[in-house]
């Protein structure tokens, strides 16, 4: 509860005049609680495209896609909220873009068959 309180106390994020318009009721959304609800929205779309991939491909597909994911999420918490990375994380991200590219154009013209 502690936790959920120093989110609530986080300054409100900025709502769009049009977004504001199209409510009838003021919003003041912290923050905070806002990127947590982006989180877990994400997060739902990622396990739910997850286990629709599970259905339909390898294990090794499943696995690149995953890393890519980890990738995205990496750049995004650079970008997003400034975040430093360490040499060897730069290494391992290029690294990881590089592999997944490589998997990509190989399989890109062959049918994988189960």
């Amino acid at each position: 509860m502690k936790d959920f309180h120093t989110l609530a106390s986080s300054p409100s994020i900025h709502i769009p005049a049009l977004i504001a318009e199209l409510v009838p009721v003021p919003l003041a959304i912290p923050r905070q609680i806002f990127f947590l609800i982006i989180n877990v929205v994400t997060q739902y779309l990622c396990v739910r495209g997850v286990n629709r991939l599970t259905a339909i491909s390898p294990a090794l597909t499943i696995a690149i896609v995953l890393n890519i994911r980890k990738f995205t999420s990496l750049a995004l918490s650079v970008v997003v909220f400034g975040n430093p990375l360490p040499t060897g994380v730069k290494l391992g991200a290029t690294l990881v873009g590089a592999g997944a590219a490589w998997y990509a154009f190989e399989s890109s013209g062959r049918q994988i068959k189960r």
